[in-house]
């Protein structure tokens, strides 16, 4: 029987901004966006799995499709099932479910990020994001896969607990801080059609980045700790 675990990082997010709510099936009052969820089951399980619905809540209608990105990959069979198909997603780093669904306010969504164990133990840690008909990321989650008593986080030399690394002011408008964030770790921005637009490495626990050579709009970023572990992505707002 699996067992689910959720961990929420405290993320500051924007909900006037906000196109879309991630939450789990048995406790839709809980919006997961930007949550890190603990999935435990075992190796004789069919498949470890996470019940997810997508809900439009923009005000209009909306396309979107999943991507999964590995943090630390397994090559136990790897699926994303949305309303219509489970699509394999195994044996690449990252994945693009190939078919949209369009979505008209307030309806929602299968989302179901799974693994099929076939009586072997393992872990994985995986961030999936929802994106748009022009590949812009709406949000995100992180889903760390134990199976069989495996524990990726266990093989990472140096564990970096009850960090809430985030970036302020945001919105901001020409620099931005990172706090909590700890030296040698590095920072990636990346803009609304997935470049990345901006690298820079963090010399301390509040180090500041200029922003000037941006221009003002919704981006993602993302911090690479010192040990390689990669925290979700999280929204920057850059105004004039």
């Amino acid at each position: 029987m699996k067992k689910l675990l959720f961990l929420f990082a405290a993320a500051f997010t924007f909900t006037a901004m906000s196109q879309i709510e991630i939450y789990e099936v048995s406790n839709p009052a809980v919006i997961l966006n930007g949550a890190e969820h603990v999935v435990e089951g075992g190796v004789s399980d069919v498949s470890i799995y996470v019940d997810l619905r997508v809900k439009n809540i923009s005000g209009s209608n909306i396309t979107v499709r999943f991507r999964r990105d590995r943090v630390i990959g397994n090559s136990a069979e790897d699926q994303i099932c949305d309303n219509d198909l489970c699509y394999s997603a195994t044996d690449t780093p990252s994945y693009t479910t190939p078919n949209s669904t369009t979505l008209v306010d307030g309806e929602s969504m299968i989302f179901k990020p799974q693994f099929v164990p076939e009586g072997a133990a393992f872990c994985a840690i995986h961030d999936y994001f929802v994106i748009d008909e022009f590949g812009f990321v709406l949000d995100t989650i992180r889903i760390k896969y134990k199976v069989g008593g495996e524990d990726c986080s266990l093989n990472i030399p140096t564990n970096y607990k009850n960090l809430n690394v985030f970036a302020f002011p945001n919105p901001t408008s020409g620099k931005v801080t990172f706090n909590d964030a700890p030296a040698g770790s590095s920072v990636e921005i990346i803009n609304v059609l997935g470049k990345s637009v901006l690298k820079a490495k963090l010399k301390s626990e509040h180090e500041t980045i200029q922003l000037s050579a941006l221009s003002r709009g919704v981006y993602l970023y993302t911090v690479k700790l010192p040990n390689g572990e990669v925290l979700p992505s999280r929204k920057l707002v850059i105004k004039d």
